[in-house]
């Protein structure tokens, strides 16, 4: 009888340990992934200049110029400055909410995050996201991944990261998060079935807005890795857009 209720305190020991542990990873997951939203883009509203570029192999399938304003992570617009049959067109979110304005239309049409901008970049990843605020972070582990365009392995944390606001554009999400740096390296998306939708790289890291940030995305296909999307940031920059450009109204 002792030695049975030896072995069932222990047990409860080491559950209450496991449960502490769990309780304390949860935190350091969340502040990684802020850390990492804050490479991504600052805090304070910012703008940059991008061009998406559609790929099957080394053919190009189609390409845009679009200039990005975010007053923060929930408030975007998007303007579409080249080729000329582009130009002129805008996008808006606003949390979940997300509107389209087309020159020769007469209104705004509400879009999905989800939906597919050019070759394998959807609307959410051009605008930008705030994954602290809209997924849930669990700490896998640590990993060594190399990086898309070559050299050394990095150190990184994983994270898996779970839809918990609508404005989410994924289900759930596996993260790489460089140790040192805070620097995101991949991130792979899939579906609520556990469908591995594609593969985000982040490379070309420089110096803006006071910080190292990416420079370039390269959004890969899970089935057809021959069909890729890169997004190339050719310049941020601060914003001076007032706020009240971000509604619906103003897009007319």
């Amino acid at each position: 009888m002792k030695a049975l209720k030896a072995g069932m305190l222990a047990a409860a020991v080491v559950m209450a340990l496991a449960a502490s542990m769990a309780a304390a990873a949860a935190p350091i997951a969340d502040d990684i992934l802020k850390r990492a939203d804050l490479v991504r883009g600052p805090d304070d509203p910012f703008t940059l200049r991008m061009n998406v570029i559609a790929y099957r192999g080394t053919e190009v399938l189609n390409e845009t110029s679009v200039m990005v304003n975010s007053h923060d992570y929930s408030r975007s617009l998007v303007e579409f400055v080249a080729p000329p049959r582009d130009a002129g067109r805008k996008m808006l979110r606003v949390s979940e909410n997300m509107w389209v304005r087309i020159p020769a239309s007469r209104r705004a049409i509400r879009i999905t995050p989800q939906q597919r901008l050019l070759g394998q970049a959807s609307n959410s990843d051009v605008m930008g996201t705030n994954y602290a605020e809209d997924y849930s972070a669990q700490l896998l582990g640590e990993e060594a991944v190399t990086p898309f365009d070559g050299g050394a392995p990095v150190n990184c944390y994983k994270l898996e990261l779970t839809k918990k606001t609508p404005a989410a554009s994924y289900h759930h999400l596996t993260y790489w998060v460089a140790k040192e740096s805070y620097h995101p390296i991949r991130s792979d998306f899939y579906t609520q079935t556990g469908r591995l939708l594609k593969t985000a790289h982040f490379t070309r890291y420089a110096s803006a807005l006071g910080a190292v940030r990416p420079g370039r995305v390269v959004i890969v296909n899970a089935v057809n890795k021959e069909e890729f999307t890169v997004l190339d940031i050719v310049a941020y920059g601060k914003s001076s857009l007032p706020v009240a450009e971000y509604t619906e109204a103003a897009l007319h």
